[in-house]
């Protein structure tokens, strides 16, 4: 992930924060709207970090892997200082929020 961050970030693109929860802890949920507010908080700041170190950048969006957010989702981005989500899916399984 780090190399194709700071790649991307070279070539001029900006990268902003895509959780998967799995990918952090495969003995976690597959989806952010399967975990409590303070997990959701611990995978977005870890992910704001990594990308902030590898970037130089701080990222502004988040979108949740595979459409799952909900509420605490949402929650969890305004404790964490990120202003946009691109989760919402209207009518998607995941997507517990409407």
């Amino acid at each position: 992930m780090r190399s194709a961050v700071e790649l991307s970030t070279k070539r001029g693109h900006e990268v902003q924060l895509h959780t998967h929860p799995v990918w952090v802890d495969p003995d976690r949920r597959l989806n952010m709207h399967q975990l409590p507010l303070d997990e959701q908080v611990a995978i977005i700041e870890q992910g704001k970090e990594l990308l902030a170190q590898w970037s130089g950048t701080n990222p502004i969006a988040h979108r949740a892997g595979a459409y799952g957010l909900n509420e605490v989702t949402l929650q969890a981005l305004r404790l964490t200082g990120l202003p946009v989500d691109c989760s919402m899916y209207y009518d998607h399984p995941n997507c517990m929020v409407n």
